[in-house]
């Protein structure tokens, strides 16, 4: 009953653009007055993050290949939000103050996973929130499939710190052409746009250069 009252809700949050999911404090059904309309960028953006969602859970494809699909205006803003998605669910549902039953997502099958009510939500809240981006937060055992943390405590016990590492945002990696080089793909880089994140030449390979983290240098 609980979660036919929790599916109503977001059938009627669907419905009715006013009204915004709020935390799981009371059941996951609670909600508050939110008058703000969105943006036509905005719309456009949601609109290409949930056909992007549902592409990774129905189909083989791998994330970064789905986001190579994104219109390019809306493609570095999708890379800053289906990734952390994708790692953090539960931590990131807490973050933002959107409900989420126990269990999910994890224990959903792909199809309905594909059409998860709060990922849409998230993701909202997390585009508004690009302006004024919060403080790093720990991740939670629940960000990842149950069957995933049972083998890694018989494996080697405690995952606390797994848990914490698998979730940190991971570096970005470049290839540059054996006619460029690694040098000057940094060089060109750098005096393109100041680059928000560290970035160096390989140690490993000779064409790579790594980025501290996200940047929106991919077109």
């Amino acid at each position: 009953m609980k979660k036919t009252l929790w599916y109503f809700s977001i059938f009627f949050l669907d419905k009715h653009q006013d009204f915004s999911y709020l935390d799981k404090k009371n059941g996951g059904s609670v909600f508050v007055n939110h008058p703000e309309k969105l943006s036509v960028r905005a719309s456009l953006i949601l609109e290409a993050f949930e056909k992007t969602w549902q592409k990774l859970f129905t189909s083989p494809i791998h994330l970064d290949s789905a986001l190579s699909q994104v219109p390019f205006a809306y493609k570095g803003i999708l890379a800053q939000i289906i990734p952390p998605l994708l790692a953090r669910p539960t931590s990131w549902a807490e973050q933002l103050g959107v409900g989420i039953p126990e269990g999910e997502p994890w224990s959903l099958p792909s199809v309905e996973l594909s059409k998860w009510p709060p990922a849409r939500w998230m993701a909202e809240r997390m585009y508004a929130a690009m302006a004024n981006p919060s403080p790093p937060f720990l991740a939670l055992r629940e960000d990842f499939p149950p069957w995933m943390i049972r083998v890694w405590e018989s494996d080697w016990g405690s995952c606390k710190q797994l848990v914490q590492s698998l979730a940190t945002p991971a570096g970005l990696s470049l290839r540059a052409s054996h006619k460029i080089g690694a040098q000057k793909l940094l060089a060109k880089l750098q005096e393109e746009n100041p680059l928000p994140v560290s970035a160096e030449c390989s140690s490993l390979v000779p064409f790579g250069v790594r980025l501290g983290g996200y940047a929106p240098i991919l077109k």
